[in-house]
C-alpha cells in the first residue's frame, strides 16, 4: 500500500464488521483516519511520528464504511491541521518535541486507539470497543509502514502499555538508565528497526515538568546522531 487511503480502503470490511459487531449499544466515535504526510515531513531526513491515546470525539455522526466516508473522515485530519486552534497540552508537548528533534514544527500523529468515546467524552473508550478494534482494524503497524517515521514517541503513558504492546503486535518496553519504567520507555516492536519512546502523557508529564524534559532532551540526542 503506497497510500494511508489506499491502507484505509483495505481494511474497508474490518471496519463495517467493527460497527456490525457493536451495533448501537456502545458509545464511541471514530475512526480516527490520518491525512497523507505533507512535503516537508516526507522530504526531511527526521520524521517524527507522534502517537497519543485517543481523540474525545472525531468525525461524530459520520459513519465510516465506505470509500466516500473513509475520504470525508481523513478531511477532517486536514481540517483539524495538528490542533492549530486546539492549545491543548498534548499539542503544546508534540511541537516541543518535534522542534527537539527536527528543528521545525511538523510531525504525522496517530493514536493508539482508533476509535474512541463520542463527543464531549472524555477518557479511555470500553473494553468492548478496544477488544472489537484490536479484531477487526487493528492497523497502527500498517500506519507505521506508510508514514514512515524515523522516530516515534508515544505520549501515552503506562497505564496504556498493555494497548501499546497489543497495538504493535508484540512489543516490548525496557527500562532507560536513570528512569523507571513507568516514567520512561524504550519501546522494541518486531520488524519496527527504529527509535521508538513511551513517555507519560502531557496531562501528567507537565507536573514533573524537569523530568520530562530530560525525557525530551533523551530523544533529541538519540534521533538526532541515529534518524
Amino acid at each position: 500500500m503506497n497510500t494511508l487511503f489506499d491502507l484505509y480502503c483495505s481494511n474497508l470490511q474490518g471496519l463495517k464488521s467493527f460497527h456490525s459487531d457493536l451495533g448501537t449499544l456502545e458509545n464511541y466515535d471514530g475512526p480516527f483516519l490520518m491525512c497523507e504526510p505533507p512535503s516537508i515531513y516526507k522530504n526531511s531526513n527526521k520524521r517524527l511520528l507522534i502517537i497519543g491515546q485517543e481523540t474525545n470525539g472525531w468525525s461524530g455522526d459520520l459513519v465510516v464504511n465506505s470509500m466516500d466516508t473513509i475520504r470525508r473522515n481523513v478531511e477532517l485530519y486536514s481540517e483539524f491541521n495538528f490542533g492549530e486552534n486546539y492549545n491543548s497540552l498534548f499539542f503544546q508537548y508534540a511541537r516541543r518535541i518535534a522542534l527537539k528533534i527536527t528543528g521545525e514544527d511538523f510531525f504525522m500523529w496517530s493514536n493508539l486507539n482508533k476509535f474512541g468515546k463520542g463527543t464531549d467524552s472524555i477518557g479511555r473508550p470500553s473494553q468492548n470497543v478496544t477488544s472489537a478494534e484490536t479484531v477487526h482494524f487493528n492497523i497502527l503497524v500498517d500506519e507505521i509502514r506508510v508514514v514512515d517515521p524515523t522516530c516515534i514517541v508515544f505520549l501515552t503513558g503506562p497505564k496504556y502499555d498493555d494497548l501499546l504492546v497489543d497495538r504493535l503486535r508484540g512489543a516490548r518496553l525496557e527500562e532507560i538508565d536513570g528512569f523507571g519504567l513507568r516514567q520512561f520507555a524504550r519501546v522494541i516492536a518486531p520488524g519496527i528497526e527504529l527509535p521508538i519512546f513511551r513517555m507519560y502523557h502531557p496531562g501528567y508529564g507537565n507536573r514533573i515538568s524537569e523530568k520530562y524534559a530530560e525525557c525530551i532532551n533523551y530523544i533529541s540526542q538519540e534521533c538526532g546522531s541515529n534518524c
